[in-house]
């Protein structure tokens, strides 16, 4: 006799292989809706958070993109309703896309893949502990220490008097200050995120650490190229995954932050240079390390930056990568391996479904709601 969760799995089979004959599988698709919460006077977001939350157009691209790969789509929007919506759908869903980013919480990018390991749904994408950990820098920084991926000298300051702690040859030389828990360029300037002084220093994180109280993180600044890699796929099964063309990002102000990440276009050039033959493989291999120790599963993107050696160094890890055709960087490197936007949410989907299958972490899950 089968086990309940045999049976689950089972039942998944045919969303690999739906055709018109066979009812759509649903999709439930999860997004924030920050300008609803707003008007109705529940909370005040800082002005550069909606670097964070997807556009319209974007929204649409996704929905219209699934529909045309056999889905209905669940429309599961972040507002009051969201555990009402759920708690009628979930038994329904064959897999679920998010793209919430959520507020105010180091734990934000895991609240949605906890959830659907709870309910026993697959999601596409990191699991909570990979969300969790990417989402503060410096911590990620000390897992790539203990894997021997190189890493620039850094210090993470919570509080003003932290700086009294960090010696001048570090603050008296070029360093980048930046959120130690932020995406998208957030907190990120030309004008103030690079510095060669205490004072000036000082004067930044006066500024910055009332508006990020997670912490500010202080890492020497690289002069190089900025190069960005993706992987995408089951990370257990190089046959069955893909590292995306590594592609160099430039801006013209030379400093990637806020100013380079609009919702309406692609702002930073984006090309895809031959690289040293060893620069490359040191990015791919690190690429791959620091996927498995954290569970990167289905798609992350991996930025890089080299100083004036040519020697790489680990930035920061995105397990909620944009996936806007719009302006985000990840399809534009899946177009270059000869991916259109479907076929790489098809990956990303067969990829996700797979580990359903193969995994186990969404058995407690399902035997807990079938017993």
């Amino acid at each position: 006799m089968k086990s309940d969760v045999a049976i689950f799995f089972q039942q998944q089979q045919h969303f690999l292989h739906c055709d018109d004959r066979q009812i759509k599988p649903k999709i439930g698709f999860i997004y924030d809706v920050p300008r609803l919460l707003e008007s109705k006077g529940e909370m005040i977001f800082a002005d550069d958070s909606n670097a964070e939350w997807e556009s319209q157009a974007t929204l649409d691209a996704l929905r219209n993109a699934w529909g045309a790969l056999g889905y209905e789509i669940c429309e599961l929007p972040l507002d009051a309703n969201f555990f009402l919506k759920w708690a009628e759908n979930f038994n329904s869903l064959s897999l679920v896309h998010s793209v919430a980013e959520g507020y105010g919480s180091l734990s934000r990018e895991g609240w949605i893949a906890s959830l659907c390991e709870l309910a026993g749904v697959p999601c596409i994408g990191a699991s909570p502990l990979g969300h969790a950990v990417s989402m503060k820098k410096s911590l990620t920084k000390i897992v790539c220490s203990s894997l021997d991926i190189p890493t620039a000298e850094f210090h993470l300051v919570n509080r003003i008097s932290d700086l009294n702690q960090i010696p001048d040859h570090f603050l008296n030389r070029p360093h980048f200050i930046k959120p130690d828990g932020e995406g998208s360029g957030m907190g990120i300037d030309p004008e103030y995120s690079i510095s060669d002084s205490r004072l000036k220093t000082y004067k930044t994180l006066e500024f910055l650490l009332p508006r990020f109280p997670e912490g500010i993180l202080l890492e020497t600044y690289l002069n190089g190229p900025e190069y960005t890699s993706a992987l995408i796929g089951l990370i257990s099964d190089r046959s069955q995954n893909k590292i995306l063309p590594i592609a160099h990002i430039e801006v013209d102000s030379g400093v990637y932050g806020l100013s380079e990440k609009s919702k309406d276009r692609r702002e930073e050039r984006i090309s895809f240079p031959t690289l040293d033959t060893a620069l490359r493989q040191k990015i791919i291999d690190a690429t791959y390390r620091l996927s498995a120790a954290l569970e990167f599963h289905d798609f992350v993107r991996i930025d890089w930056k080299t100083n004036e050696n040519e020697e790489v160094f680990f930035l920061e890890a995105n397990t909620l990568a944009g996936l806007s055709p719009i302006y985000s960087v990840l399809p534009v490197m899946a177009q270059a391996a000869g991916m259109s936007f479907e076929n790489l949410l098809g990956y990303l989907r067969d990829s996700a479904l797979k580990r359903a299958r193969l995994g186990r972490h969404l058995w407690y899950g399902r035997a807990r709601l079938n017993k």
